[in-house]
């Protein structure tokens, strides 16, 4: 059951960083941090912080939930009913508050409070988000105190001491989009059972100046793949190779935390696609 979407900037941000987006001069609710990578063994016990700041020039009534969450292979990070998924940890996770009211500019901490069951599987991998959401009178210029809602999501990744990832790039192709525009298309498997969170870079190199497109914060869910497009503006070098190279940042399988996947080296082919 689909409870609802995130807002366009939440969406945004979930293909970077499957977190949440708020521009420096939003007028909005924030939560920091915006995911946490959390190890947990059964029948441990883990707690931590994040803080909830009211940005708006209201006061606020603030509801704290869980829900559930997905990625799409696109991206789109849809929130679902607590507890409707199989990776769901909401059954886990207490809040505390449930409740606050926050003065414009005021801050407040979040606890949660994580017991994962004696029967949690150490290959196991699960995740919840935690919630603050409020409807409230838009003062802003132009609105006249209509109701409008406020929603900010944390993502939380729970990951069992044998939980490992596994990523893998399978693809990358030069699409043409309407017009003169084109974007790079970069499809990204995980076999593993814990989300995969890649930062590296693509570089397009041939005859001509060769072209580096950085990238940060690419996470791919465990037993999922997922496409991510980047525009290309610069002009590409003629009989262009791609090279791709990545590190998986969140690596529980690495003592290091980290691992860094085979280099992808192919000529740059090329995809008829219109959206």
């Amino acid at each position: 059951m689909k409870l609802n979407r995130l807002s366009r900037g939440i969406l945004l941000a979930s293909a970077i960083l499957a977190g949440s987006y708020m521009p420096a001069d939003a007028d909005t609710i924030r939560l920091d941090p915006t995911s946490l990578e959390i190890g947990i063994a059964a029948g441990e016990r883990q707690r931590d912080l994040l803080t909830l700041t009211n940005e708006t020039a209201e006061t606020l009534d603030l509801t704290l939930g869980l829900a559930d969450w997905a990625l799409s292979s696109d991206g789109e990070l849809t929130l679902i009913a607590p507890g409707d998924t199989e990776t769901s940890a909401a059954g886990w996770v207490r809040v505390s508050p449930g409740f606050v009211t926050l003065a414009p500019g005021e801050q407040r901490d979040i606890l949660i409070d994580i017991i994962a069951p004696s029967d949690f599987e150490k290959t196991g991998a699960r995740r919840t988000a935690l919630l603050a959401s409020s409807i409230a009178p838009d003062t802003r210029a132009g609105h006249n105190n209509t109701l409008r809602k406020l929603e900010v999501a944390s993502l939380v990744y729970l990951t069992g001491p044998g939980a490992y990832s596994q990523p893998a790039i399978r693809d990358v192709t030069l699409s043409k989009e309407r017009g003169t525009a084109r974007r790079i298309d970069l499809m990204i498997e995980n076999t593993g059972s814990a989300h995969a969170r890649l930062q590296g870079s693509i570089e397009i190199d041939g005859k001509g100046r060769a072209v580096t497109i950085p990238l940060a914060s690419l996470v791919v869910l465990g037993k999922s793949s997922r496409t991510f497009s980047m525009p290309v503006r610069e002009v590409l070098p003629a009989d262009a190779r791609v090279s791709v190279t990545l590190i998986d940042m969140a690596a529980p399988q690495s003592p290091e935390g980290r691992s860094a996947l085979p280099r992808y080296t192919a000529p740059l082919t090329n995809q008829a696609s219109f959206r």
